[in-house]
């Protein structure tokens, strides 16, 4: 987990922008489970720092998700979408200090899970949450300043594939939320190598992505490629 705590602003992109100068880490602790039924759980909590997060209208935990069907939160947070689909939450009206626990979830209608731990310049795929804005002293509330801190999580996993045949095709299909994605095929899993793309394009149905292909007289294996 890292947190940059700024002592004017960082700016906030696509990416994040390099701070001026860095104080302190580890302001946040999380903890993350599944029941395996499509339920994650968050429990946010201050970190080993002498200092605090608080939510407010200016300072908010983002989470990536997919397939979310509903969050619950503390009565006085909030919980919104970014452009990006990221789960946001925060508060509409004073602040929230992370001193004690809280605990939030997401149900979503995938039931595989998998660790978010992406940042940076890999792929946005599974990227890891993070909470910006302000931090505060842990004795007194006082306004530290301004920064980032990012922290991995488990989540739902929307990529799995789902293969059919259909008299001589074979439908393959898999979740439209996905961005960026690749469907690949190869005839053997032998060679690293040999897996190219299936360039047929996808039909979106609902919310799901629908490739069909014929029959072929030889195994044949797909992917889904970041």
């Amino acid at each position: 987990m890292r947190v940059l705590l700024v002592v004017f602003s960082i700016v906030v992109g696509g990416m994040f922008g390099s701070p001026p100068s860095v104080f302190g880490q580890d302001a946040l602790s999380v903890t993350s489970s599944t029941d395996g039924n499509g339920l994650y759980t968050y429990t946010f909590s201050k970190g080993s720092q002498p200092y605090v997060w608080g939510l407010s209208t200016t300072t908010a935990i983002y989470l990536q998700s997919y397939g979310v069907l509903e969050t619950s939160q503390p009565t006085n947070w909030t919980a919104n979408f970014d452009g990006s689909g990221r789960i946001v939450w925060s508060v509409a009206n004073g602040i929230a200090f992370l001193d004690a626990p809280v605990t939030v979830s997401v149900r979503s209608i995938f039931k595989t899970s998998r660790m978010y731990t992406n940042w940076g310049d890999d792929p946005i795929v599974f990227r890891q949450g993070f909470v910006l804005g302000q931090i505060y002293d842990i004795t007194n509330h006082t306004v530290l300043g301004e920064g980032v801190e990012n922290f991995a999580s488990v989540g739902p996993d929307p990529t799995a594939l789902t293969i059919r045949q259909t008299n001589s095709s074979v439908v393959v299909s898999w979740y439209s939320g996905v961005s960026n994605s690749q469907l690949q095929a190869t005839g053997t899993l032998l060679n690293s190598n040999s897996w190219i793309a299936v360039t047929n394009v996808p039909v979106i149905v609902g919310d799901r992505n629908f490739v069909t292909n014929s029959v072929s007289a030889s195994p044949r294996f797909y992917r889904l490629k970041f």
